[in-house]
């Protein structure tokens, strides 16, 4: 007996349905979700024993940590640019804390520290200033760095950087 026409429709469309939740399922699985980090501090990355010794900072803690207000000011403002801005700058933040190159010269005041890495996998520059909290003024009564905010240069800008003196090598 032929099963009655609305309920073959009513069957494709669950099926439909439940290849399109499995499909973006997969996706949210090799790609954290932009909207989720917004309500939460997040981890982004640990900072290479390298990197710390190179700033002259004296701290055994490497964690680099960001919070949702930033998160949420980087993809306000970089979306006035594009898309493409917002997932460099939110979205390879990690791979950017692990290949930091150059240090923004000259740097500002106090424990803030603007560099600026190479992000293989989408073949572009991102400056991120962090800021080091020492245990002292923390809430957390531990040390502390935190993301800034990112913002995308072009090649073009980190070579003119680079030529002007504004940028220098990180590992000298």
């Amino acid at each position: 007996m032929r099963q009655p026409i609305v309920v073959s429709i009513v069957n494709e469309h669950w099926r439909q349905m439940r290849e399109q939740s499995e499909l973006i399922a997969r996706q949210n699985l090799r790609r954290p979700s932009v909207v989720a980090a917004l309500y939460s501090v997040r981890f982004v990355a640990n900072l290479s024993d390298e990197v710390v010794a190179a700033l002259g900072v004296k701290t055994s803690v490497r964690v680099v940590r960001v919070a949702p207000g930033v998160l949420k000011h980087i993809t306000e403002s970089r979306k006035k640019v594009s898309q493409a801005d917002v997932d460099l700058a939110v979205g390879h933040l990690s791979e950017c804390v692990e290949h930091f190159e150059f240090l923004v010269h000259p740097q500002r005041e106090g424990k803030n520290f603007e560099l600026v890495a190479f992000v293989p996998s989408q073949k572009r520059h991102l400056r991120v200033p962090l800021k080091f909290v020492p245990a002292d003024a923390s809430k957390s009564n531990e040390d502390e760095w935190w993301v800034q905010t990112a913002i995308p240069l072009s090649a073009r800008t980190v070579k003119a950087r680079l030529a002007a003196g504004k940028l220098r090598p990180l590992f000298e």
